[in-house]
């Protein structure tokens, strides 16, 4: 059975710890965009890649499903803050 976004952060907030996973899978192809979008030197790809899958996590933690912000739109808010600053 597929879950949606806001389902699957629903389920990882009553502790399936799968869901993580779930939605790293999803949110990996963005990030590797977004690294290349960046032009990152390949030495330190796969550390940009590694900061993504915890931002992926941490978006799942933080977003506010009250938000008109889709999940998608978070997550990759978060993670160009993340390459263009650095915070």
């Amino acid at each position: 059975m597929a879950y949606n976004d806001y389902e699957l952060i629903y389920l990882s907030r009553f502790g399936d710890e799968d869901v993580v996973d779930i939605m790293i899978k999803k949110y990996e192809p963005l990030v590797h965009k977004l690294i290349s979008n960046f032009n990152v030197d390949s030495l330190n790809k796969d550390d940009y890649l590694q900061e993504g899958r915890l931002i992926i996590s941490k978006a799942i933690k933080t977003f506010n499903e009250q938000s008109k912000m889709s999940f998608t739109r978070y997550v990759e808010m978060l993670l160009y803050h993340r390459l263009l600053c650095g915070n």
